[in-house]
């Protein structure tokens, strides 16, 4: 029993130091664990938050802010991510092309 209430403290923690580092700020959900979103704050800053606290349709790869009362989908800026990590494949795989 004492695992599980440490796990839920910990998940707790997670999510209050989520929220006040991301307040205003982007953040990107790097992966799900059952019923955990690792969310990335900035380069190699991970925090554990429920996933029940996010919105319906959080995935890996969904990039989130936080307005200071709740997490929202930012659809503009996922969608800017992945235009640009796009043109970077494909920039690489025609410099690879033309190599050969």
């Amino acid at each position: 029993m004492s695992f599980v209430n440490d796990a839920v403290r910990k998940a707790a923690e997670g999510f209050d130091a989520a929220r006040e580092a991301a307040t205003g700020t982007t953040v990107t959900v790097d992966r799900i664990e059952g019923d955990v979103a690792v969310i990335e704050r900035g380069l190699g800053d991970f925090v554990d938050v429920p996933l029940a606290s996010l919105p319906a349709g959080t995935r890996e790869g969904t990039v989130l802010t936080y307005d200071g009362s709740a997490w929202r989908i930012d659809e503009d800026e996922e969608r800017s991510r992945r235009e640009k990590i796009a043109a970077l494949k494909a920039s690489l795989f025609h410099r690879k092309s033309q190599e050969s």
